[in-house]
């Protein structure tokens, strides 16, 4: 795997979650659009080809974002879920 992948769909929706997790949870939800725009910005970096051609545009904003806020989406869950646990166990 290169950089990109593992920042993409690994690194960037961990980081933001945990970023916004570490405040409050009320923002939590800006989570997808923050590592969203850091993973678009992070892909045309890494290859600028993908606004050159049509096929690479096609496969960055039709299958690469779609999974990597699906990702993101997931994580945030569960960190809602671990999150009232935690809270949970605190009060009780």
């Amino acid at each position: 795997m290169d950089w990109r992948k593992i920042s993409v769909f690994g690194a960037l929706p961990v980081l933001a979650v945990i970023l916004l997790l570490r405040g409050k949870r009320a923002p939590l939800w800006t989570a997808p659009l923050r590592s969203g725009t850091a993973a678009l910005l992070v892909s045309l970096a890494a290859m600028p080809v993908f606004l050159q051609d049509p096929e690479w545009r096609a496969l960055l904003f039709k299958l690469v974002m779609p999974m990597h806020l699906t990702v993101t989406v997931v994580r945030i869950l569960a960190a809602y879920v671990l999150g009232a646990i935690w809270k949970r166990r605190q009060t009780a």
